[in-house]
């Protein structure tokens, strides 16, 4: 009965693996996790084969059934941290170090003579040892995000470290007739912990593959593709709080209109990449200028807006000028030139009777005076 349920556990979490792969495969995710989720992908198609295969052991010789089911099952675990190493950026040369003597350890153990007890002593405090690491990694994770589903995956692989050692100690104290279809009740706590951190780890893994998919299409939605800027949209939801914080704490909100000069005759002149180019030195010296809780976005073409919350009109005439020094001193790599342009800009203060369009049309108004007093220049509504 007991070796029943040892390969039922066998065929449910072999079965498993590749249900998680399949999953994997339909998560079609952002360009930049792509080659993490084919990893992680191999990594459960390896584990599940590995998984299966150890149904053969009484068929088969024990290379096959065993030693090769054993380092394959090394190895997936071994892919499935490079996954999580590269999804969350943590260090990886020691884990993918540890991976390859594992495996190799897997291999070498069939030479040694060792009887079945010793082995599978051994092989659990190997496999203890990579559950280890999982455990490590998402506490590390769990540092960057502290959400509830990096502690339930850091349980869910400490639950394997314990049985696998419980294992490691039912072996270690058995008789010569100890295997592993006679094994006893760490055996079965073992097999139903790689059971439950499979399924844990697996959709838990998918789970923040989608969840960080979503947030990023939700903040590519949100900015300009260029300058990494808000939109147009984005910057009304944002001014329009920003808005609303002012009136209830009663401090003064200010906005400037930024335009670049003779920027149509720049584009005609260096073509378009170089418009792109002092589009971004402009955004760049923008974000030198401003301060924490100022914000910027891109109103249209090479004009930009920026909102400057507890800020009076004089404050935000000094922060223009800044700005407009800024720019003009910056230089714009193309080629082997280096070209410079200046940005005219319009100033005005919120109003109590207005909404944030009323004050933009203003700082609009005070941008086109400046644009007809000269350019390069600041002024005020």
């Amino acid at each position: 009965m007991q070796l029943m349920n040892g390969f039922t556990v066998l065929i449910m979490t072999g079965v498993l693996h590749l249900l998680i792969a399949a999953a994997g495969l339909l998560i079609r995710g952002q360009p930049e996790t792509r080659a993490i989720v084919r990893l992680w992908v191999l990594a459960q198609v390896i584990g599940g084969l590995a998984q299966l295969l150890r149904l053969m052991r009484a068929d088969w010789p024990e290379l096959w059934s065993s030693t090769l089911p054993n380092m394959a099952s090394a190895l997936a675990y071994g892919l499935a941290l490079l996954a999580v190493i590269q999804l969350f950026q943590l260090r990886s040369r020691a884990f993918i170090v540890s991976t390859v003597i594992i495996v190799l350890l897997h291999l070498l153990m069939r030479e040694f003579g060792m009887s079945e007890s010793v082995r599978l002593t051994c092989l659990s405090l190997l496999f203890a040892f990579q559950f280890c690491q999982y455990t490590y990694l998402y506490g590390q994770a769990h540092r960057q995000h502290k959400t509830t589903l990096m502690n339930v995956l850091q349980l869910a692989n400490l639950l394997v470290v314990m049985t696998m050692l419980a294992r490691a100690i039912e072996a270690a104290g058995a008789g010569p007739g100890y295997d592993f279809q006679h094994a006893g009740l760490g055996q079965s706590l073992s097999l139903i912990g790689v059971f439950i951190a499979v399924t844990i780890n697996g959709f838990g893994f998918l789970l923040i593959l989608i969840e960080r998919g979503t947030i990023e299409l939700t903040r590519l939605s949100s900015l300009d593709p260029l300058t990494e800027t808000l939109n147009r949209r984005s910057f009304l939801d944002s001014a329009n709080q920003q808005l609303a914080l002012a009136k209830r704490n009663l401090y003064p909100v200010s906005v400037l209109m930024c335009d670049i000069d003779h920027f149509k005759q720049f584009n005609d002149q260096h073509g378009h990449q170089a418009g792109d180019s002092v589009i971004s030195t402009l955004v760049a010296a923008a974000r030198r200028t401003m301060r924490g809780g100022d914000c910027i976005a891109r109103w249209g073409g090479e004009e930009f807006v920026l909102l400057l919350p507890y800020t009076q009109r004089s404050g935000a005439e000094q922060l223009a000028q800044r700005l407009n020094r800024a720019f003009a001193v910056s230089a714009t790599p193309h080629g082997d030139q280096r070209l410079s342009a200046t940005v005219s800009i319009g100033v005005a203060e919120h109003q109590a009777d207005e909404d944030i369009q009323a004050t933009i049309d203003r700082a609009d108004q005070a941008l086109l005076r400046a644009k007809q007093h000269g350019r390069n220049r600041v002024e005020a509504a």
